[in-house]
C-alpha cells in the first residue's frame, strides 16, 4: 500500500535533507507543486544532489520500498542490536501513532 501523498513527500524531504540539508523541504515542496507523480518529484529533487552516485543512491533508496506503508496486522521480527536496543526487521518508522503488541518466549 502506498503512503499518503503527504507522508511520501515528508519521507522524500527527510531523505533529501540527509544529502543537501534544510533546503530539501523547499525543493520537495516546489517539485510537488508541479506534478502529481511521486516518482517525478523524486527525479526532480535528485538533481539537487551533487554526484551521480549519490543521486542514484537517493533514487534507488526511495524506489525500493522506502515509500511502503505498513498496515494494521503487519508482522515483523524484532531483535536487540549491539547496543541492546530493540530494532525491527525490516527497519520501520512510525509516521504518526503506532501500537505494538508483542509475544514470545521469555529468556
Amino acid at each position: 500500500m502506498p503512503f499518503s501523498r503527504r507522508a511520501a513527500l515528508r519521507t522524500i524531504s527527510d531523505r533529501l535533507a540527509q544529502e543537501i540539508g534544510p533546503y530539501a523541504e523547499l525543493a520537495v515542496s516546489e517539485a510537488a507543486s508541479k506534478t502529481d507523480s511521486i516518482d517525478e518529484v523524486i527525479e526532480q529533487v535528485s538533481s539537487e544532489i551533487d554526484g551521480a552516485l549519490a543521486r542514484r543512491d537517493f533514487r534507488d533508496a526511495l524506489s525500493h520500498g522506502d515509500l511502503t506503508i505498513l498496515r494494521r496486522g503487519y508482522r515483523f521480527v524484532a531483535r536487540r542490536d549491539s547496543a541492546g536496543l530493540l530494532m525491527s526487521d525490516p527497519p520501520t518508522r512510525a509516521i504518526s501513532y503506532v501500537a505494538i503488541l508483542t509475544f514470545g518466549r521469555s529468556s
